[in-house]
């Protein structure tokens, strides 16, 4: 009975990955159960423990699970009713709408809220660096405008850092990355390499105390956690040098906003149009901007749009890199500006700097 109630529950709810939904042995962080209306739960134990699973993974909530070794009763436990039955059957459709309406609050741009002080997809950053081809093929799109002194802002574990260092001998880079989760990595790369300077810091604070100038500042996958993107380019602005480069490459097409993006902390996916409006806006003279990867957009709409998918696996990474990357590659020296792609790529002259702005965070 219990290995049917699950798989009714999996199948009509769409929650995967529990094995055991009606246990009524949990552990929750705190801030799970303070975002829940606990008050909308249902009263009877086994619907509340169904609810609170659906609730929790609505939000956006990992569930895992762990074995429990049960010992003998010391009286028989009493069977599951006819009642208690149809009580479990009757929750199970309501508890999909719940869950349906909660990601989609979650998901829509109004419900996008991210702490800068976590990322929260660390491992997926880990198994991102691993694509040579990817980031290699993304670099070429800025290497003739990186040369001097070059900012890299929200520099995550220094996957980035690393391919600039190899770049160019000449470069020197000032790092910054506010998350506490990934700093560690980029902290230890630093410390041996002198050409690099790492900071626990948002641009915003680091212009705080800092009033040096750069020859270019690059956003690469990162433009797209800034809540103020707007804010954050007229910073952009106020750090670079006159004639300095503006390099962005982030996600495009919101229509493929997904689990994924919203597990990394992006408010948004990008457009041609947003993203040069950003930039004139601020007084940027934009030099090159075009999608980018078009072979891309159809794997990743299947994978994390319709099939869901919350994380990168390392095996759909490599495949993704080794096999797709060169063909899309291919395609784009074809297609220079092909009408869609699964990323956007900038290269914007810097004009003479204003008043600085106010703070932003990423």
């Amino acid at each position: 009975m219990g290995r049917t109630a699950n798989l009714a529950f999996r199948w009509v709810t769409g929650i995967r990955g529990v094995t055991d939904v009606t246990t009524t042995f949990r552990i929750a962080r705190i801030g799970v159960v303070r975002e829940l209306d606990l008050d909308g739960l249902p009263g009877d134990a086994r619907s509340l423990q169904m609810a609170f699973v659906a609730a929790a993974v609505g939000r956006g909530r990992r569930v895992g699970e762990g074995a429990i070794v049960y010992r003998p009763s010391a009286s028989a436990l009493r069977p599951v009713s006819s009642r208690e039955a149809a009580s479990f059957a009757a929750q199970l459709l309501p508890l999909r709408r719940v869950r349906r309406r909660l990601r989609t609050e979650r998901l829509r741009p109004g419900g996008r809220r991210f702490s800068e002080d976590t990322f929260g997809a660390a491992g997926d950053l880990e198994r991102l660096g691993t694509a040579e081809h990817f980031f290699g093929w993304a670099l070429e799109e800025f290497r003739p405008f990186l040369h001097g002194r070059v900012l890299e802002v929200g520099a995550g574990m220094g996957t980035i850092t690393r391919r600039l260092v190899e770049l160019d001998p000449e470069l020197s880079i000032v790092a910054l990355e506010p998350a506490a989760n990934v700093f560690g990595d980029l902290a230890s790369f630093a410390a041996l390499t002198p050409r690099v300077t790492a900071a626990r810091q948002t641009l915003a604070e680091y212009l705080d105390g800092n009033g040096e100038r750069f020859d270019a500042v690059v956003y690469l996958n990162v433009l797209e956690h800034v809540e103020d993107d707007a804010t954050e380019l007229q910073l952009a602005a106020a750090a670079m040098r006159p004639g300095g480069s503006l390099l962005v490459f982030g996600p495009a097409l919101e229509w493929l906003y997904s689990e994924l993006d919203y597990k990394a902390g992006h408010y948004r996916r990008y457009s041609l149009g947003r993203l040069r409006r950003l930039a004139e806006e601020v007084g940027f003279e934009v030099l090159s901007l075009r999608y980018f990867d078009v072979v891309g957009v159809l794997p990743y709409f299947v994978v994390y749009r319709l099939l869901r998918r919350p994380a990168i696996s390392g095996s759909t990474m490599w495949g993704y890199d080794r096999l797709l990357v060169p063909v899309s590659r291919w395609l784009q020296r074809a297609v220079p500006r092909p009408p869609l792609g699964k990323n956007v790529v900038l290269v914007a002259r810097a004009g003479d700097p204003g008043p600085g702005p106010g703070p932003a965070g990423r």
